[in-house]
């Protein structure tokens, strides 16, 4: 039996785990990421991965690592990174490979999350699948056909970046529908609202996505506003998605997913707006059945199952 190794190298935390060819994870083990400098993020990955393997458990047959940020998927480079300061490119599936003579294959964070849930979750009865990872920020993934649609630079998927109004509200679809984007939009509302629910909110840690809707359903103005804006932009964003890619299944992975005031106000607008033609081959609209914290970790462990 092969024995995987998927590394998921997140904004504050690092996830390493064992997962045999069913993607029944053995073992894991969770390690802080340090993020001040280059140098130090670095070296957090190395050591994390040292002291893993340093374990009795099985030696793994090969390697995955994602990563937040753009990747060189083919040489295994991590190019760079906002939320950690990889500026400079790091050849990590090379470094890995020479200290460990273990097979290493690289992606980012998503396309990892995509491919788990291709492999073991809703992707396995899918003809075309569409991921989105709905969390503090917003990216997504397709798998048409099994193979995962990545691009001329392996940096397809980045919707959150589409604008959806070209006038005076020049946001783009992450800054008003990701959970990040929300509390950014919030923080900007308070300035003019400041006798909002959500300044108590504020006031006592509960400024997130699931705030906002609790807010909203309390009849909060600026809440009722930022959480119809939410669902409009994004399932606007989805209908254009869905009538491109033309999904069998589209599936959610993300803390900002996981309220269903939210997701079942996107999928009433979809369902609503969308063209018949596109909802007729829609079977799965919803949330993964997979661990949401561990899907990374899964997807990246899958990088390398076709690894020989």
């Amino acid at each position: 039996m092969k024995i995987h190794m998927g590394v998921d190298i997140g904004g504050t935390k690092i996830l390493i785990g064992l997962l045999n060819g069913e993607g029944e994870i053995l073992r894991e083990k969770k390690y802080p990421m340090r993020r001040a400098t280059q140098e130090e993020a670095e070296e957090a990955v190395f050591s994390s991965i040292a002291d893993f393997l340093s374990n009795d458990s099985p030696r793994p047959d090969t390697l995955g690592v994602g990563a937040v940020g753009h990747i060189d998927g083919d040489r295994g480079i991590w190019l760079q990174s906002y939320n950690i300061p990889i500026s400079r490119p790091v050849e990590m599936a090379r470094l890995l490979e020479e200290r460990y003579q273990i097979p290493v294959r690289m992606d980012n964070d998503v396309h990892c999350a995509t491919l788990g849930e291709g492999r073991f979750g809703q992707g396995r009865q899918a003809r075309c699948l569409l991921y989105c990872n709905l969390g503090t920020g917003l990216s997504a993934g397709v798998i048409d056909g099994g193979h995962l649609l990545r691009g001329a630079d392996n940096y397809a998927g980045e919707v959150g970046y589409m604008y959806l109004n070209c006038g005076q509200d020049f946001k783009n679809l992450e800054r008003v529908s990701s959970g990040g984007g929300l509390i950014e939009e919030a923080r900007a509302g308070l300035a003019l609202e400041p006798e909002s629910l959500l300044a108590r909110f504020q006031e006592e840690g509960r400024l997130h996505s699931a705030g906002i809707f609790d807010a909203a359903e309390q009849g909060d103005p600026l809440a009722v506003r930022l959480a119809d804006q939410a669902v409009l932009r994004l399932g606007v964003g989805l209908c254009n998605l869905m009538g491109i890619f033309n999904p069998d299944r589209v599936v959610f992975g993300g803390g900002a997913a996981r309220d269903p005031r939210y997701l079942s106000r996107v999928e009433a607008l979809v369902r609503e707006r969308c063209p018949g033609e596109t909802l007729r081959s829609l079977e799965f609209f919803g949330l993964s059945e997979l661990d949401g914290s561990r899907i990374g970790m899964i997807g990246a462990a899958a990088l390398g199952m076709d690894l020989k």
